[in-house]
């Protein structure tokens, strides 16, 4: 039956002044912290006032939200699904409020988000943070995971963010500025005994591997899927991954004590070499580099304190 021209569809959006949105907030912290003593305190508010906060939150959902298994709470499936769109909301709203026609360095207390694979926050954090402080230093900077929606929808999940670090292999369709070449090296234990003071092709052909992966146009990818592609094929190589890690700070770890050898950036593999005592070798076939770019959503150009940073951030000297 169709329903009466003056009844409104169950489907049509809810107007926005119909909305508690003072509920916001505090659905963030309660689906963030899994607690509703811990997002009271992080919001400083008392544990009466977050538990009739939830219980509003779960009529207007119509699901319980958190639900004790044994002594914990733990996330309903439909809010492990919410999660997501509640931090990039709350991130939105504070940029609305950070967001000013003037950009005040030295009195903003602006929350810029960067999202970023580990290495590359190793890389940029320190001398990104050093230089905000000098000029800035009330200015917060929130560093994030790569959302996989930026393969699919870049213009749309790029607005969630102030900027993306990552290689032109990854995406496309935003503005960018290129920030460094990521040169590759190998690395093996310093007692492996199968490795020469020099890398051989048969010994990438026959050696372990530690391969680390993010995520690339939706699916699970790393530099070293990319080069395969490519300079590895050429040369008649085929990765025999032993270990995989999702995180790249991991590899030199799972390469130490044992007989792999895994690919990594060559900043990053300088650092971990010494306390993990790994070798750094050449490889024997020319590898392209990856640049690394900062990416960002258009409608970000003449917003007076991304360019302030944006312009900060591609001044730094990087490796």
């Amino acid at each position: 039956m169709e329903p009466h021209a003056d009844e409104p569809d169950r489907h049509t959006l809810r107007p926005l002044q119909t909305l508690n949105l003072n509920l916001l907030v505090p659905l963030e912290a309660l689906l963030r912290r899994r607690s509703v003593s811990r997002a009271a305190e992080d919001l400083r508010l008392g544990q009466p006032t977050m538990s009739e906060a939830l219980a509003k939150l779960r009529r207007h959902f119509g699901d319980e939200l958190l639900e004790r298994r044994g002594h914990e709470l733990v996330l309903t499936p439909f809010a492990t699904g919410l999660l997501p769109t509640v931090e990039n909301a709350v991130r939105s709203v504070r940029a609305v409020f950070d967001s000013n026609a003037v950009f005040d360095r030295a009195e903003s207390t602006r929350e810029f988000v960067i999202a970023a694979a580990d290495v590359w926050v190793q890389v940029v954090a320190t001398p990104l943070w050093q230089a905000v402080h000098h000029q800035a230093p009330r200015v917060r900077l929130d560093f994030h995971a790569v959302d996989p929606a930026i393969f699919t929808d870049p213009l749309s999940a790029a607005r969630s963010v102030d900027f993306v670090i990552g290689p032109h292999a990854w995406f496309d369709g935003l503005r960018y500025h290129d920030l460094f070449p990521a040169e590759w090296v190998f690395v093996v234990w310093e007692e492996n005994q199968r490795i020469g003071d020099s890398l051989t092709v048969d010994d990438l052909r026959e050696q372990t591997w530690v391969g680390a992966y993010g995520v690339s146009r939706g699916m699970l990818a790393g530099p070293l899927d990319i080069l395969a592609q490519a300079d590895l094929r050429r040369a008649g190589i085929t990765p025999a991954i032993a270990v995989k890690t999702e995180s790249f700070l991991n590899v030199p770890q799972l390469v130490c004590g044992t007989g792999h050898i895994a690919l990594m950036h060559r900043s990053h593999a300088e650092q971990a070499a010494p306390p993990l005592r790994l070798r750094i070798l050449e490889s024997p076939v020319p590898l392209s580099p990856l640049t690394q770019a900062l990416w960002w959503h258009p409608d970000f150009d003449d917003d007076p304190g991304h360019r302030w940073l944006r312009e900060l951030l591609c001044g730094l000297s990087l490796p």
